[in-house]
């Protein structure tokens, strides 16, 4: 099926045309040319890099951090010991599988209940 705009043109002047262009660009959504389009997207699409950029910069110091932790955690005598989270040092506490130390307070507000290695 043939739309109006297939037609229309056999019937306008050269002048008609630029005028029926110029209207039809500035009633359009993005008024924006296909080259402002494009070079809109890629400053868009370069800032997305440099945000995901920075993240994986502060995941990986965070993770630094963390490996930081644990390694101070095994250096530590193993008398003293105390929970990861709040540092509490009496009552029950839990080893977890991953080598986390974990009082009863934290362990029950943990909402997964991590799996558990050993208790004392």
């Amino acid at each position: 099926m043939a739309s109006a705009m297939d037609f229309l043109p056999a019937f306008l002047s050269g002048m008609d045309k630029k005028a029926l262009r110029g209207v039809s660009r500035r009633a359009a959504e993005n008024p924006l040319t296909l080259q402002e389009q494009l070079l809109l997207m890629t400053r868009r699409a370069n800032a997305e890099q440099l945000e995901r950029a920075a993240l994986q910069l502060q995941l990986a110091a965070a993770l630094r951090f963390t490996d930081e932790l644990r390694a101070q955690a095994d250096d530590s005598d193993s008398d003293d010991v105390s929970c990861t989270f709040c540092g509490r040092r009496v009552g029950s506490l839990y080893r977890l599988v991953d080598d986390r130390v974990v009082c009863t307070v934290c362990y029950d507000s943990d909402p997964t209940l991590p799996a558990v290695r050993s208790y004392f």
